[in-house]
Formats: C-alpha cells, structure tokens, sequence
C-alpha cells in the first residue's frame, strides 16, 4: 500500500505527518532530519518544507524559487524567501554570513533567514552524501501546496484566524477528517514543540504528496546543484476533484 508525508520545520525539530492510501494518518515530532528519514522510510513519496540543493558562488537565484513567487502572486510571493548560496549556510556567525551573500550576491541575508540556517545546514549537509534520498523526500513549499489543493493562492496570512481557517477549509475539501486531525494534534503538541502553522503546512504536505503521486507538478527546469541535488519545489494538483 502506498503511503506519503509532509514534513514541516517546528521549534522541536520536524514535525511529520503521514497517511496511506486509506487516509489512516499518523505523525511524529523528529528532533532531526535522520529521524524524518527513518519515519518515512516505507513511504511514496514525502514531500518537506526545506530547501534541498543549494547554489555555491552563483548569484542569480535558484529557478524554483523565481518560478513560485510567480505562481504565487502578491502577497504570497513573499512567503518564498531567498535561499542563501551554500557557503552563507555553512558560515559560523551571522555577521560571517552576512559578509559572505554580500560578496556572492551584492545582499545580506535576514536575521529570518539566520533562525532557519541550521534546518538548511542539516538537510544539506545529509542530502549531499546521501543523493539517493532526494528520490523519496523532495522539497515543497507550504503556499505551493495550498495552491495546487486549492487552485489558487491562499488570501490571507496564516499567522490570522481568518488565515487558518481559509487554509482548514482547502484541507477538508480534500481531507475531510482535517479539522479533526488538527484539533487532536493541538492538543497533544504544545506550543513550545510546534505552531498550529506548523501542523498546516505538514498536513497540507501529505496531502499534497498524496495528490503528487497522481498528478505531480515540478517547479525547477531540472536545474542541479554541485552536489547533484535538484533544485526544484514539488507539489500535487488536487483542486480539479473538489
């Protein structure tokens, strides 16, 4: 039976949810990305909010990233942060890395960005020697997903209400035990481990895996990386049987 997972970045590490094709679902709070690994060993297809294969000296950004702020539109677009070139990632001080994108690509790199570097740090610097993986667990983005389940970008920010419950809706659409899943997973998860965005955006992964194994759509123009990792944003169409 083929099983998929979405995979989204929380304070505690990961946080993985995954269903098969019966849409029974289970989830697990991973401290690293080896863990993610292991839990989705058996699946189809995993789908993860990370960046995988990055760009060295190069300072024009990765396609993918160009091509879904594009699909996204305004404001969404804006959800797609900049990618920081592989070096900026492996710097030891954010004022090293800072100095560093300024010299690749003219532009320092938020403090935002900083706070998600290590996640970056540890997908890349797994993925680089174990190519093979990126076979299974391939990168997504959140906004992406919710546009593929949806047929359009999403109206409002999901740090509002009205923004969790327009993404709720698209979710049990699709999956009509979504608002369910979400209620137990908020209460079972504390803040301190993940936000309720958090468990969205992995929700909305899975479902997008899912979906990806039909009909899969792929951001990215078979760019590579150094490492030979592809850079590319994966996503499923689901809205076509809503």
């Amino acid at each position: 039976m083929n099983s998929f997972a979405g995979v989204d970045g929380c304070k505690s590490g990961w946080i993985v949810i995954r269903l098969d094709e019966k849409n029974n679902l289970d989830w697990k709070l991973c401290e690293t990305i080896q863990e993610v690994i292991d839990f989705t060993f058996t699946t189809s297809l995993t789908l993860i909010d990370i960046p995988i294969g990055l760009k060295d000296d190069d300072p024009e950004e990765r396609m993918c990233d160009k091509a879904a702020r594009k699909l996204l539109g305004y404001p969404r677009m804006f959800s797609v942060f900049h990618i920081p070139n592989r070096p900026v990632v492996y710097a030891s001080s954010y004022e090293e890395s800072c100095s560093l994108s300024q010299q690749i690509t003219g532009k320092k790199i938020s403090v935002q960005t900083w706070g998600i570097v290590p996640k970056i740090k540890e997908v890349d610097s797994v993925f680089a020697e174990n190519r093979h993986v990126q076979n299974s667990i391939r990168e997504t983005h959140p906004e992406v997903c919710f546009f593929g389940l949806s047929g359009r970008p999403m109206k409002y920010s999901k740090k509002t209400q009205i923004g969790i419950n327009e993404r709720l809706y698209v979710l049990t659409k699709v999956y009509p035990l979504s608002k369910k899943i979400f209620s137990t997973l908020k209460r079972n998860i504390p803040h301190t481990s993940a936000l309720n965005d958090d468990i969205l955006d992995a929700l909305a992964a899975a479902l997008s895996a899912q979906s990806a194994w039909q009909k899969a759509v792929i951001i990215g123009n078979k760019e590579m990386d150094s490492h030979h990792l592809r850079m590319e944003i994966v996503y499923g169409l689901a809205y076509e049987n809503i």
